[in-house]
């Protein structure tokens, strides 16, 4: 199958993981900001709990932080540009685990903190979604 264009978050992890694969593809790296991790907006010393509190409330973050809810606009409003742009077309999108995880929940709303904790130390994570114009049609982890 040909990748036919790649997207990635600008943030460094992000660009680190796609590059070896965009280089061996020759093809270059398109980020787009939206792509992005939620920002927490401070640092926080009991991090499951933080996830485990922002999990269970969609609006819960703390101060100059973003809450899932934004988070997963922000990134459903990215990929659906992207899907739109590139119909028929095979994408690789190189993004966050949380970003990750409110596109998989917006599809899939039962997919809450235990699907998070159960792709969160998995990182680098590879998934195929396959998707009819904007509809996923299918999900599955990809183990190399």
């Amino acid at each position: 199958m040909a990748i036919d264009v790649i997207y990635s978050s600008p943030y460094k992890r992000t660009m680190d993981t796609i590059s070896p694969l965009a280089q061996a593809l020759k093809q270059e790296i398109h980020t787009i900001s939206d792509l992005r991790e939620r920002s927490i907006g401070c640092w926080v010393e009991d991090f499951d709990d933080f996830c485990k509190r922002q999990w269970d409330d969609f609006n819960y973050k703390l101060d100059h932080g973003e809450s899932l809810n934004e988070v997963q606009a922000r990134s459903m409003s990215a990929l659906k540009f992207l899907l739109d742009k590139h119909k028929n077309q095979v994408l690789i999108i190189s993004t966050h685990g949380t970003a990750l995880s409110a596109i998989i929940n917006y599809y899939e709303p039962s997919f809450l903190l235990d699907g998070f904790e159960s792709i969160r130390h998995k990182m680098p994570l590879i998934m195929r979604f396959d998707f009819e114009d904007d509809r996923l049609i299918s999900r599955k982890e990809i183990t190399l």
